[in-house]
């Protein structure tokens, strides 16, 4: 199986999951045919005051880190850096990339035919760092939590940088240490 019909349908089973377990328990057929609520038993209370946790606001509250709605990643990184730690001039300008979600990226070309892509995630992404990139390993000692691994054509390194973001770096030359310094480069420009 390719990895992006893999990480599709992947993809498809999450949400079929969450929107059933977000749809509650489904209506009932009655013998006279029309549709009924199933039962519902209260859960069992250790609250002494049960109008008290009725009136009790339900939190869900995910940490999303840094606000990257403002974030240009193509104006934070010196082209002339990137081409010190890739040992290449980056020949042309950079290219906001297309993204799906919260994300924001950054596509970087080199006359050899080698892209360099720089990308900032919520916090939230982190969880799934491991399934996103093929036989993926721990980087030990860098951040505060990373992975290395094959995205597609190319080395991948997401480095999770607490309370603020997630860092994704991919080389098409599939140099690790170009990942690397190029990671710590888009660290050093966080806003």
């Amino acid at each position: 199986m390719k990895k992006k019909s893999f990480i599709g349908t992947l993809i498809v089973l999450i949400t079929a999951l969450v929107l059933s377990a977000c749809s509650g328990p489904a209506a009932e057929e009655s013998t006279s045919g029309e549709l009924q609520e199933p039962d519902q038993q209260p859960a069992e209370s250790s609250n002494e005051n049960p109008e008290e946790e009725a009136e009790a606001p339900v939190e869900f509250f995910v940490d999303e880190g840094m606000d990257l709605s403002g974030v240009d990643v193509c104006a934070l990184l010196d082209t002339a850096e990137m081409d010190a730690v890739t040992g290449e001039e980056i020949s042309t300008p950079p290219e906001q990339m297309i993204t799906i979600d919260r994300e924001k990226g950054c596509r970087f070309d080199s006359p050899s035919g080698h892209y360099y892509e720089i990308q900032l995630y919520p916090l939230d992404q982190w969880a799934l760092t491991e399934f996103v990139l093929y036989e993926a390993q721990e980087l030990p000692g860098v951040g505060d939590g990373a992975f290395q691994g094959m995205y597609s054509d190319a080395v991948s390194i997401r480095v999770l940088v607490s309370g603020k973001t997630v860092i994704a770096v991919r080389v098409s030359d599939e140099n690790l240490e170009h990942a690397l310094g190029l990671y710590e480069l888009t660290l050093q420009s966080l806003p």
